[in-house]
């Protein structure tokens, strides 16, 4: 499953769970290139959204998503 957010730069932030059933998000820019993923998998949402808060980031998806 796929919870997705748009920020104010037009890109999608993307928040999933691996095959290997951990966490991952990865950014797209409005041309869906892949601009940012996280380096490693979570072994929980909330540590997935929390690794995604980083500086460059503009939204804020545990506001909308949980």
């Amino acid at each position: 499953m796929v919870k997705t957010e748009k920020d104010k730069h037009g890109r999608t932030w993307e928040y999933y769970d691996d095959p290997g059933g951990e966490w991952r998000w990865r950014c797209r820019d409005a041309n869906k290139k892949i601009v940012f993923a996280a380096h490693r998998g979570f072994k929980t949402k909330d540590d997935c959204v929390e690794n995604a808060k980083l500086p460059r980031m503009t939204c804020d998806p545990s506001q909308t998503f949980w």
